[in-house]
Order: structure tokens, then sequence, then C-alpha cells
């Protein structure tokens, strides 16, 4: 079953059924695990409503609530969202603890609180920026591929960080299914020696016991790069078959890749893709490279330039000017840039956030 012709998990709608009673569907999935991320992507959900979000075009965002300490709704709430009338959910999904909420501009936002299950227990280390809930963040998507049962009702799947902020039309289904994309990035970076070792040495060990003679890890090319996983997507048919959730699982209970292990180098979800598109044989072909919508030109492509404005997408959110290297642009007055960049309580906005997420006055130790 591993190294079989991948068994898709539902047909491919191209570009032909665009407008038609079986118009594909994008689901664009986030995790909160702390108000930070919470504040970040309410600077950034105007413009995911002007740009982004369309009737084909959802979001979900689950929260860890065991992290986070609020819940889905109180999330719900501080990003001002407005429930729907639950006929517009399917029962298999309110039943198992979805809602949906509409925008503003009464577009649909699915909020799942739900823990991470199997969050192997190796990677359940104190909050600081090199374990613990920052891993797990980088890590999610890859899980949540096989564990978000909303997908079921989509036909595309789309990860876009809470700091990214949209300033022209993001067209993702229109490009992916006229080119036929099983795989969709939008930048390539060199990778850390030793980390691309240690993601070597992973793909090497699945290929031995699942007995996938025909590929030799020495010769994945390109074993070096990573796509960077701020804005990266693809075809739900191919993610969800069983080759790739076989590898999937393979590579989430990989104890290496949670940093734990002394020596070791973790790594997120961008160091998943190119290991996953090899191991499942994607041809160059539909892997579709939208680069140019985060650099307005090549000589930007240093990694950490956010583009101008002819980007359609900036690493950061619209209004924060100003933005730093290597970071994700300057956070608002109350929040540092120290560590995990955590909200002060003098601060305005955060402290709406509180008072939305906690209602009874109550606040979390440490943030």
């Amino acid at each position: 079953m591993s190294c079989a012709p991948n068994q898709y998990a539902r047909e491919w709608r191209g570009n032909e059924t665009l407008g038609t009673e079986r118009t594909p569907m994008v689901l664009v999935m986030g995790l909160f695990t702390n108000d930070r991320i919470l504040l970040q992507f309410s600077q950034a959900l105007a413009s995911w409503e002007r740009f982004l979000l369309t009737p084909q075009t959802w979001a979900l965002f689950q929260t860890d609530e065991a992290l986070a300490n609020f819940t889905a709704a109180q999330a719900a709430s501080a990003l001002s969202l407005h429930g729907r009338n639950w006929c517009g959910l399917p029962p298999r999904l309110a039943d198992a603890g979805y809602q949906i909420y509409l925008t503003k501009k009464r577009q649909n936002i699915l909020m799942l609180g739900r823990s991470i299950a199997s969050w192997p227990p190796y990677g359940r280390e104190p909050r600081h920026v090199t374990s613990g809930e920052l891993i797990l963040a980088w890590k999610w998507v890859v899980h949540a591929v096989h564990s978000i049962e909303a997908l079921d009702f989509f036909d595309f799947w789309l990860k876009i960080d809470s700091d990214v902020s949209f300033q022209h039309p993001a067209p993702f289904l229109e490009q992916m299914t006229t080119r036929g994309a099983r795989f969709m990035h939008t930048m390539i970076r060199k990778e850390n020696p030793g980390m691309a070792q240690d993601l070597l040495n992973c793909t090497a060990a699945y290929i031995a016991t699942a007995g996938c003679a025909h590929l030799q890890p020495e010769a994945m090319p390109d074993k070096d790069t990573v796509f960077y996983g701020n804005v990266i997507g693809g075809w739900l048919g191919l993610w969800q078959s069983p080759q790739a959730l076989t590898y999937n699982l393979h590579w989430w209970t990989w104890a290496q890749g949670w940093l734990l292990p002394p020596g070791s180098h973790g790594w997120g979800d961008q160091q998943f893709w190119p290991h996953a598109v090899w191991v499942l044989g994607v041809p160059d072909e539909q892997v579709l490279d939208l680069t140019s919508w985060r650099y307005a030109s090549a000589g930007q492509l240093d990694g950490y330039s956010k583009g101008d404005a002819r980007s359609v997408f900036l690493h950061k959110p619209n209004g924060m000017a100003g933005a730093r290297a290597g970071g994700h642009g300057p956070m608002p007055a109350g929040v540092t840039q120290l560590g995990i960049e955590r909200c002060n309580m003098r601060s305005a906005a955060c402290a709406l956030f509180r008072r939305a997420m906690h209602p009874n006055g109550s606040s979390r130790a440490g943030v």
C-alpha cells in the first residue's frame, strides 16, 4: 500500500468545473495557540475578506484550548465574527464540535476547539521559542490534513499564516485548477545542512520500512531545500491518499523532528512537503510555484524582503509598517519582540482581546 501507485481520495475537478454545481472548494486552515497569534490575525482579517475569502474559499481555525486557554467561541467573539444558523453546517461536523461563523462581509469561517490528541509526549515541553507550542504550530498542518473532518467537503487546502495579509486578489483556486497543481508553494529556501541530513534519515527510514525499493534517498533532488511554509497548499485527492497519509504519520512521529533529543534538529511543516512530494512521485509540472505573488522582482528573493505594492500578499498585516528583517513584521504597541512576543496589558488592543477571551476577568499567567 505505502509504495503502490497513489490511490486518490477524490476525483480531480479542473477549471472546466468552475462556475458549475461541481465547482471545487478550498479550505484555508490555521491554528490558534495563543492570543498573540489571534491578535495578528485580527490585523490581517480585513484583507482576507477583501481579497481571499469567497463562496468557494472558506477558512477554518482550530484552537488548542489547553495551550491557548481560550475557546474557539471566544476567539470568534474576539474577531467580531457572527454566528450562523446551524442548518448551514453538516450534522457530522456539528456533532464533531465545529461551529460556523460569518465575517462582516458574510464569508464563511469554521471554528474548532480541539487539542492535538496525538501530539507526541516528547513534544510537550515548556512553552518557549524552541519547543512545545511553537514546534506544534509549525508542524500542525501536516497532522490537520488527516484529522480535520471538514476537509471531506473540500477539494483543496491552503495553509496561510496569521500574519499574512493580502493587497490584491488571490485566486488560488483558479491557479491550481487551471494548472493541474497537486501542490502549491510561494518560495523555495535553502535548508540547514544538519537539518537536511535529519530529514533524509527520516525519509530513508520510511523507504526501508515501506519497502519502496524503487526510491533511493541519496538520489532525491534538491534535498537541501524546503518550501517556505507561510503560504502553501495542495489538492486533497493526493494529500489524503493512503500513500500520503502513511508517510504523513511516519514523519509526524519521527522523534528527532520535535527538537528535544540533544543534538537533533526540529522542523516544521515546510520540511515535510519536498520529501513528501518526492516520495509520492509528484511530477514537476504539478508543483505550482507562485513566488511571483510574494515578490515583485527576483532581486528580492533573499528570504527577508516583504514585497512591495505590486505583491499579491505581504508577510505582515496591513497598516503595520517597517518590517524587521527575518521576522513577522513589527507588532503593535504593547507587544514585545522578545522571545515568543507576548501581549502587554497596557496595550489597548491586547486588553480588548483579553476582555473578549476572558470575560470574567481571568488572565493567563506568564503571558
